[in-house]
Order: structure tokens, then sequence, then C-alpha cells
């Protein structure tokens, strides 16, 4: 009894959104083993303002402007060149969303003041993630600060911690169990063109596909086309089921391990 009431507390549909992921870029200035979202094997890609901003606009139709936490990612979001624009389409579009850029940081000391201030007026938070690259934490903390800009860190340790993720090439898994384990189904919500996965790794594991020469099977159901549906109800309901790409997730084989470098084989991401 426990467990399934735990399961309905976690899975049930909602009435709003709770989380969104935006990628604006798929590629990263870091190299990380093990990246869920693939961006060390990711061709260099910069989302075009027009499909951000069409996408934006059709949430908020569709949410009425209700979706709790959006995360402007990557990749590392602060490579894109027209970074303020986004900063400024997201908070017209939701006004009273706890909006945040989630980046590794070693950009930020070399952002234009026109960066920062488009942050601190539109109350955008930046969340920052911890890397052993030596980076200069107290410069930054104390650069945004100066800005009256928000800056949250994510540091576990002194010492970098990654989940490690395997896939099952063979798409042997069962769906339903796989999403009934995973810590990411329906809690990292991702859009990517017009198109909202369960989590980050149905979205972009194209790009492990792609890398590799794989043949990852991809349908119509694993994804919801956000112009295709009429309301936020229907599309919860979606998202709150298992979807056909889970069969290619292990997710009680995950394990944490220390950061580290990527070396690009295959092994880091899948069952070999």
């Amino acid at each position: 009894m426990f467990i399934t009431n735990l399961f309905f507390r976690k899975k049930r549909n909602r009435e709003v959104l709770d989380y969104l992921e935006i990628h604006l870029t798929n590629h990263c200035n870091l190299n990380c083993a093990c990246c869920c979202h693939f961006a060390p094997i990711a061709e260099q890609y910069f989302m075009p303002v027009d499909v951000f901003k069409c996408d934006i606009e059709r949430l908020r139709f569709l949410s009425g402007g209700n979706i709790r936490r959006i995360r402007l990612m990557g990749g590392e979001p602060l490579l894109h060149p027209q970074i303020n624009e986004f900063i400024e389409i997201a908070r017209l579009n939701f006004p009273d969303s706890e909006i945040a850029i989630h980046s590794n940081g070693i950009l930020l000391s070399k952002m234009s003041g026109d960066f920062w201030s488009k942050c601190a007026d539109n109350n955008i938070e930046i969340i920052l993630s911890y890397y052993p690259v030596g980076i200069d934490y107290t410069l930054v903390y104390n650069l945004a600060r100066r800005k009256k800009v928000t800056l949250k860190m994510s540091i576990e340790t002194n010492t970098k911690l990654f989940r490690n993720f395997k896939m099952d090439l063979n798409g042997s898994q069962s769906a339903y169990k796989s999403w009934y384990y995973c810590t990411h189904a329906n809690a990292s919500v991702n859009l990517f063109e017009g198109k909202l996965y369960t989590c980050d790794i149905a979205a972009h594991s194209k790009h492990l596909a792609k890398y590799f020469n794989l043949s990852l099977k991809y349908t119509n159901k694993d994804y919801i086309d956000i112009y295709s549906e009429k309301s936020m109800k229907s599309i919860l309901k979606k998202l709150n089921k298992p979807h056909p790409f889970c069969k290619y997730c292990c997710p009680n084989d995950s394990r944490i391990i220390e950061w580290k470098i990527s070396q690009k084989e295959l092994s880091e991401w899948a069952k070999v």
C-alpha cells in the first residue's frame, strides 16, 4: 500500500506543469562524461528566437501562463548570442513563473552589462552547478550580487558527482517499469521545437543515436505536440504515463559517479 500511495503522489496528474526545461543550445563548453543531456556528442545548435517565441506563446495560451518553474538550459545556454532576447520573451509570457538560467558558470564573468541588466529587470535567477575546473566562484557570486541578480549554487560536496544512467540499446526493458522507477519521468519535462518530452533523456538521446549511428526507434507517442493539443489538461494526462521510448532506459541500474572528462565512448551512456 505504501509503495502504491508513493507512486500516485509522485506520478499523479497535476493541475499545472510544475517544471519545464528548454534547451537554448545542445552543445556545451564543458565535456562531462555521462552527461544526461548528451552535450559532449551533440552538434552545435542555437535555438532560433522565433521558434522559442512561438513555443512559449503557445504554452502561455494552453497553461494560462501558469507554469511554476522554467529553466533555460543546454548544453550551456550562455553560449547563445541572443540570450537576452530569450530572457525577455520568457518573462513577458510567464510573468509569475520562477524563471532561471541553468549554467556551469564559465562564461558569467565575461557576460555583458546588458545581460546582467536583463536578468535583474526580469527577475531571472541564475543556477550554477559546481564543476572542479578552476572557476572562481567567489568572484562570480560577488559579481551577481553587485548586479542585483539572484545566484544559487548547486554544490553537493567538494567532489562533483554525477548520476550515470545506462541505456539498453536493444530496447528490451519494460517501458512501464522503467517509467515507474525513474526519477526523471514527468519530473524533468523538456520542451524542444514544439514538442514536450517526459524527460531529458527522451528529448535528447537523438544525439547519442546520431553520433554512434544507432537505430533507436522514436514514435509520435514519445512526445507531445503542443500545437496539436487543445488544453494543458490533456498534455498533463499524456505526460503522466509511460512513453514507448522508456523501453531503452534502466533506471534501477543508475549509479553515482565522480565527475570526469568524457572520452566520448558509447559505454558512458549505454550498456555495451
